[in-house]
């Protein structure tokens, strides 16, 4: 394989071997969405029998009420950590 595509996170690569059995060094090309577009992108298309107007007012009720209450998320580092750093990230948060 040249190249993989997709929302995969660091470190998979992290067992591959070429035809000779060599380790793979793997390098990686990653491209970040704007975090507001991606969400409302992902709530139109889970939502696909609401209006456009219905998903903005959903939307703003879920940030707002977030806001509210002092929480945030970031889901990209989903993306960003490897195996052995969510392993560590898993066992002492």
């Amino acid at each position: 394989v040249d190249t993989l595509v997709g929302n995969i996170p660091l470190g998979i690569e992290s067992g591959w071997k070429d035809e000779a059995g060599e380790l793979v060094d793997a390098q990686y090309v990653i491209f970040f969405r704007d975090p507001v577009h991606k969400y409302v992108s992902g709530t139109l298309y889970n939502r696909r029998g609401l209006s456009l107007n219905e998903v903005v007012r959903m939307v703003k009720r879920r940030v707002n009420d977030a806001l509210d209450e002092n929480n945030y998320y970031d889901k990209t580092s989903n993306y960003l950590l490897t195996p052995a750093q969510r392993a560590v990230f898993d066992k002492y948060g």
